[in-house]
């Protein structure tokens, strides 16, 4: 309902005028921690594969947990650091979280969805051993794995 025309108005009850802003400016990710699209970081550096909710690999891992075959020399926690940064790895490249496809390549990749023979076990034993203690074996481990094969699986 309208103000009557007698009842008085206060200067804080009065309509204000809009405050028009100025179109925001362009952004580029210059501030440390920002990762601008597709950058070419070299391997050496070990900057690993950014991507968005790379932990989840973390919980898809459970969901294989039970079908990983493991010889009684290796051990799990280095299987499982070494099958994530893969599977992180897979996912990064295709610009998405992991899912479980990245798990299944990297546990094929290596053999340890089927029984394997003492030699395959022995060389896969190499390359875990220590990963989960230790990030470059983490980054060799992903960088052992092309990203042409990656996409072709």
């Amino acid at each position: 309902m309208a103000q009557p025309n007698f009842a008085p108005i206060e200067k804080k009850d009065t309509v204000s005028e809009i405050q028009k802003l100025n179109p925001p400016k362009g952004w580029k990710p210059n501030r440390p921690g920002e990762i601008p699209d597709r950058v070419n970081l070299q391997k050496k550096d070990w900057f690993g594969n950014p991507g968005p909710d790379q932990g989840y690999a973390l919980v898809l891992f459970k969901r294989f947990a039970n079908e990983i075959k493991l010889d009684k020399t290796e051990d799990m926690h280095d299987v499982k650091a070494g099958v994530v940064a893969i599977a992180m790895k897979r996912a990064a490249i295709f610009g998405r979280a992991p899912i479980s496809k990245d798990l299944e390549f990297a546990l094929d990749k290596f053999g340890f969805l089927k029984e394997a023979n003492q030699d395959a076990v022995a060389k896969r034993r190499a390359i875990f051993k220590s990963a989960g203690h230790e990030y470059c074996k983490r980054q060799e481990i992903a960088d052992m794995v092309d990203e042409n094969e990656i996409k072709s699986f």
